[in-house]
């Protein structure tokens, strides 16, 4: 799986790039799902990383809890995003036919 990423990413680097800048939409939603994505990834690790950094000290309750409603309504935001991307794919598929 990690080879099948790779892979793509060395092969659609300069077309994203190049299609980033020239204001794509789907790129530009592509960038918005990868960042939600890594923000949910960070936000989802954030509590139990402080707790090995401070000697096995929690964050307080209602901090974990902003931490843990973060994580879930960013990845509940997920599938919504890749809709999007896909709908807005249909649209300039059609469009250009």
């Amino acid at each position: 799986m990690l080879a099948a990423i790779i892979y793509l990413a060395v092969k659609y680097t300069k077309f994203l790039i190049s299609s980033f800048f020239k204001l794509n939409t789907v790129t530009w939603s592509t960038a918005v799902l990868c960042t939600v994505l890594v923000c949910a990834k960070f936000a989802d690790r954030f509590p139990s990383n402080w707790k090995k950094a401070h000697d096995n000290v929690s964050l307080p309750v209602n901090q974990f809890e902003t931490w843990a409603l973060l994580e879930e309504g960013s990845e509940m935001f997920l599938p919504y995003l890749v809709i999007v991307i896909m709908w807005q794919y249909h649209l300039l598929c059609k469009k250009a036919a």
